[in-house]
């Protein structure tokens, strides 16, 4: 359906019971975010779907607080997301799914040797109206790589 030229965007149609679902799978770069997440949002708002699920890693953290965890005291480089794709996520109406199930969990999907940190960068973001479809999220475990699955 789309795919961008640098192979960090793909957006299949998923059909369930005559329900469009748009699916996109994400690997944000870590830089130039502000132009990437508005650029997204542009080529979301052309396919104009209602259904709207988004996964993937994003490379950038929603709440410091929560979603990031450093062990050095000195140095605390965490990435929070630009405006844009806040901006995106509320036009869209977009929640967290794991997020929303865990409200002040604290809970990471990588690690960051060159740093010592934890940080949530990994999510899944749905459309309000199909949230209550998904009946369960969890952040898994993963020995050999330095991302963690969500299942």
């Amino acid at each position: 359906m789309y795919a961008d030229d640098n192979g960090r965007i793909l957006m299949v149609e998923i059909i369930d019971n005559n329900n469009k679902t748009l699916l996109i799978a994400i690997y944000a770069p870590n830089d130039n975010q502000e132009d990437f997440y508005r650029k997204l949002h542009t080529q979301i708002i052309k396919l104009d779907y209602a259904n709207v699920l988004m996964m993937g890693d994003w490379n950038g953290v929603v709440d410091g607080k929560l979603d990031y965890k450093t062990q050095t005291i000195t140095k605390k480089i965490k990435k929070t997301l630009p405006k844009s794709f806040f901006q995106m996520m509320e036009e869209l109406n977009l929640k967290d799914i794991w997020r929303e199930r865990n409200i002040n969990e604290k809970q990471y999907t990588f690690y960051s040797n060159r740093h010592s940190s934890w940080s949530r960068i990994d999510m899944v973001w749905i459309s309000a109206e199909i949230l209550s479809n998904i009946q369960d999220i969890e952040i898994g475990t993963s020995i050999w790589a330095d991302h963690n699955p969500i299942t």
